[in-house]
């Protein structure tokens, strides 16, 4: 359903999908719905449709996905080690990539402010103010241990 929620370019498709099947007698509605948003998210590349499963460890980990994705293809631009910045960095996506571990470092949204990346940047963005707005959210996983 989240295809076709993307192909529409209406992840309130999802929305529908959840009365769907609570109407149609099946309690896992909120579950498919869940799913829906997730894979709309990562098709249109849209993290804010993340926002949609907050507050929740599977909207932070929806968010993750979106962002991985802009990395996907170009691995050495992105997941290394805060030492690494350091280092003089040519390609925006490893600038982009030091931005995004200065935000988890802090856990502030305005550090996500210098992201060239306009999806990174927006995910980031609804990450750490999902870290402000839930602080149920703060254990998560998907907020790691702070570099050092």
């Amino acid at each position: 359903m989240g295809e076709i929620a993307a192909a529409k370019g209406n992840v309130e498709e999802c929305e529908l999908l959840r009365k769907t099947w609570y109407f149609g007698g099946f309690d896992s509605g909120d579950m498919h719905r869940s799913e829906c948003i997730h894979t709309y998210a990562q098709l249109t590349q849209d993290p804010s449709a993340c926002g949609l499963l907050m507050p929740s460890e599977y909207g932070l980990s929806c968010i993750n996905d979106v962002i991985a994705q802009e990395y996907k293809g170009h691995m050495d631009s992105g997941f290394f080690e805060w030492d690494e910045c350091s280092k003089p960095q040519s390609d925006s996506l490893k600038l982009d990539w030091c931005d995004l571990l200065r935000a988890h470092r802090n856990r502030s949204a305005a550090d996500c402010l210098p992201i060239r990346n306009d999806i990174i940047r927006q995910g980031c963005t609804l990450k750490f103010e999902a870290w402000e707005k839930y602080p149920e959210l703060r254990g998560s996983f998907s907020f790691g241990k702070a570099a050092s």
